[in-house]
């Protein structure tokens, strides 16, 4: 049996090469994005441009307001009536891509959701600055979603497309079609982690298995020319550091 692994037991910096393998010959991991930290690999993928035409909701005329929402220099939402503070000229995105979307919220009551692409994030039930990840499934714009009970703030509105490429540091392995890939995942907060495998390009993927947990969910994905097809979305129970692992026959 072949194997290849990888503990990240090296110094910071560089992601590099992996410790073993089964010829105790180096394999050299892609991904200038990815470093060592503290034995651990960390990602910050590249960002695209900008979404949101009013960051600072400076500008009323720049969202569209649901029951309970104003504009001025902040989002402002009362209770009374769950509703969405959307970004009327903000970009559109593309069905498929992944995004990355900040805020700054403050709160008295409820939740608050951030949203691209007929997504939502994680619930927001502090006051606090927050950062989720997601993957668009339609072209619905930016948007903050109140709960009925929800009173509070938003600023800072910021989203922005992940560049594919960098979310993925993978090697070029040749080995038996029969494979098991696992990896302890920790994930920060609204945001996912997992693994990748049968990926056909690290420059242009276009072709891939993903298994990863969004601190709810596990899932288990297959992207065949750019469209993603749920496999596994089932609620499991996130642990950090637990092992996310797939086993592949054929």
């Amino acid at each position: 049996m072949t194997a290849v692994s990888d503990t990240f037991t090296r110094s910071n910096g560089a992601i590099g090469t992996t410790e073993v393998t089964s010829s105790s010959s180096a394999l050299a991991w892609t991904g200038s994005t990815w470093t060592i930290s503290s034995s651990k690999a960390i990602n910050t993928p590249t960002l695209g441009n900008e979404m949101v035409d009013d960051t600072g909701f400076d500008t009323t005329g720049n969202w569209t307001k649901g029951t309970g929402w104003t504009v001025s220099a902040t989002g402002t939402k009362t209770t009374g009536t769950a509703s969405n503070l959307t970004n009327t000229n903000g970009t559109s995105p593309t069905a498929n891509l992944w995004y990355s979307l900040t805020a700054s919220f403050t709160r008295t009551a409820g939740t608050a959701l951030m949203g691209v692409g007929d997504v939502t994030g994680a619930s927001i039930i502090t006051a606090g600055t927050y950062t989720n990840t997601m993957r668009a499934t339609g072209t619905g714009k930016p948007l903050i979603n109140g709960n009925s009970t929800y009173v509070g703030t938003v600023d800072n509105f910021s989203v922005k497309p992940l560049t594919l490429s960098t979310l993925f540091s993978s090697l070029t392995y040749y080995g038996s079609k029969d494979v098991t890939v696992q990896a302890d995942a920790t994930i920060t907060a609204g945001t996912q982690a997992g693994i990748v495998l049968n990926l056909d390009s690290s420059s242009s993927p276009a072709n891939f298995l993903i298994a990863y947990h969004d601190g709810t969910n596990a899932h288990l994905d297959k992207n065949v020319a750019g469209t993603y097809t749920a496999l596994i979305n089932t609620a499991a129970t996130y642990v950090a550091g637990a092992t996310i692992k797939v086993v592949k026959s054929g």
